[in-house]
């Protein structure tokens, strides 16, 4: 993740100095999004809860597409961006998300 997200640089020196670094750095390097004022743990498992309650196929087609994009031309990933679209639509996930929409149904666990 290192290597994806920072300067090659930045992520070297964290890599091979295996130094902890706290919220306030992780936040300037662009590794956290958002600094609660209090209950960093607490607001960091109810973000783990919503994604793990999200379905586990459009989260793994989404993260594909989102790295198979830096890879292509704007044609190009509008391209692919629509096969995903049309594969994940056709999905039984979807399908059941498309129902409890329609039917204001909370989904199933």
């Amino acid at each position: 993740m290192l290597r994806r997200k920072l300067p090659e640089a930045a992520a070297l020196e964290l890599m091979v100095s295996g130094r902890r670094i706290g919220v306030e750095e992780a936040a300037w390097l662009g590794l956290v999004r958002t600094l609660p004022e209090a209950g960093f743990e607490q607001a960091a498992d109810r973000y783990l809860v919503e994604l793990a309650e999200r379905p586990p196929s459009a989260m793994a087609l989404t993260k594909r597409l989102f790295y198979e994009l830096g890879e292509l031309s704007f044609e190009d990933g509008l391209e692919r961006a629509a096969r995903v679209n049309a594969e994940a639509r056709m999905s039984e996930e979807c399908r059941e998300g498309v129902q409890r929409f329609l039917t204001r149904s909370s989904p199933r666990r």
